[in-house]
């Protein structure tokens, strides 16, 4: 899809043509909440040492700031004060630790520990955002999904599960179910829809919020895509591309968009872009430039005449695009 801030998340897409690889990361959108410490509109009562011993191990453990040693000091705490009250504090910041220290196996066991312990714990939709990202991390698509509907269903407005389903229902299948994956395209676009619905959160700056939705676009494009509703899916990368512009990915596809709809002179301005920017796509988009182009001109040769014409095609793109 597009590349957004921080480090890629790598997934896979096969259903349109070719191969491609692309990244997923929310953390422009923030963490969906800190681990909760008091309900909303509730009183709490806060968790209390029940001897001294606990309350040292605990105030040590709390202070450790190295994210390995955090750890192992509480698998220790939990181990040796096992009916503490303090236990869901300790798995919550550990699971914090883990994500500094991007370990995300660890976050996803200590997740799914702290849903077992704690399922009614006001910090559940921390943690299953972290189940989420976690499982994404770890290429266990499956179970992203899974959290991120129940992400959904603990809070109905986070922006993270809008993004996240769509985006890994849209470029891939969970399910080998012609049947199933119409209804998964089908729940991308639903859920897609909804999070473009929502209210601006006061706490997100426009330009964030600006990204989110063009990748919300971006998601339904690719699911018009795979439908074959071309048109629609030109509409989507448009709204997307005027946002997100320096994405050869979003070029690609909006040119494979217009393409199989028979408009050859806007997919040569989107694959021309693509090209320009080169990255993972560059090889098909020219590729797909080259027989977009030839249709078009009734070129039939394929010697240097036709790279020179090509070559200036993308740096007139590239022009455009500075």
């Amino acid at each position: 899809m597009h590349k957004l801030q921080g480090p890629l998340r790598i997934i896979t897409f096969c259903s349109i043509t070719t191969t491609l690889w692309s990244g997923f990361n929310p953390e422009f959108l923030g963490q969906a909440q800190q681990p909760a410490r008091i309900a909303s509109g509730q009183e709490v009562r806060q968790p209390q040492a029940k001897t001294k011993e606990e309350h040292k191990a605990y105030v040590v453990f709390y202070q450790e700031n190295d994210v390995k040693n955090k750890i192992d000091m509480g698998n220790k705490f939990l181990a040796e004060f096992a009916t503490s009250e303090l236990k869901p504090n300790v798995i919550l910041l550990m699971i914090q630790s883990a994500q500094g220290a991007r370990d995300s196996k660890v976050v996803v066991d200590l997740g799914e520990k702290f849903l077992n312990d704690f399922p009614q714990h006001p910090s559940k939709p921390f943690v299953l955002q972290s189940l989420m990202m976690g499982s994404q991390d770890l290429n266990n698509f499956a179970k992203t999904l899974k959290y991120g509907e129940m992400l959904l269903q603990a809070d109905p407005n986070n922006l993270s599960a809008f993004y996240t389903i769509p985006f890994i229902l849209s470029e891939r299948s969970i399910t080998a179910d012609p049947e199933g994956r119409k209804q998964e395209l089908s729940r991308a676009e639903e859920i897609a829809l909804q999070g473009l619905n929502i209210m601006r959160p006061e706490q997100l700056n426009e330009g964030p919020w600006n990204q989110y939705q063009a990748s919300l676009h971006s998601s339904l494009g690719l699911i018009h895509l795979n439908n074959k509703k071309y048109a629609e899916a030109q509409a989507e990368y448009e709204k997307a591309t005027a946002v997100i512009k320096n994405d050869p990915i979003l070029y690609f596809r909006a040119g494979l968009a217009y393409s199989f709809d028979k408009k050859y002179q806007e997919a040569i301005d989107a694959l021309s872009k693509s090209v320009y920017l080169k990255g993972i796509t560059e090889i098909q988009a020219k590729t797909e430039l080259e027989r977009v182009y030839r249709i078009k001109n009734s070129v039939t040769s394929t010697g240097p005449e036709l790279q020179a014409a090509i070559q200036r095609i993308v740096d007139e793109a590239g022009t455009k695009l500075k």
